[in-house]
């Protein structure tokens, strides 16, 4: 999202925004608290509401409940490298430098 003085304002309106759209949101790392932080206290029940301090422990409690059909939005910094998120909810990880866009 951003980075330095403005980082935490960015996340938090990103936050305020997530009640709107989306049944879940897991969050990774210390910044991303505020996007947490932000969509309950816009709405989002505190139960939908999932943060984590490394993507693997993230990709371990989607693999669990993500199921097919559902639309996932993975959006980060690559230095949190949530592509192993995206990852670990492909049908053909092994596919992955071919299929994931990473900009």
């Amino acid at each position: 999202l951003c980075q330095g003085s403005r980082s935490e304002e960015t996340h938090q309106r990103v936050g305020r925004l997530v009640p709107r759209d989306a049944e879940l949101l897991v969050t990774v790392g210390s910044e991303a608290r505020a996007v947490a932080t932000a969509a309950e206290a816009h709405g989002m029940l505190p139960d939908a509401i999932r943060s984590f301090d490394t993507a693997d422990e993230a990709a371990r409690h989607l693999e669990r409940v993500v199921r097919p059909g559902d639309v996932v939005l993975v959006k980060g910094s690559r230095l949190l490298r949530l592509d192993r998120v995206v990852q670990s909810l492909m049908r053909d990880p092994e596919r992955a430098d071919d299929l994931l866009v990473r900009l």
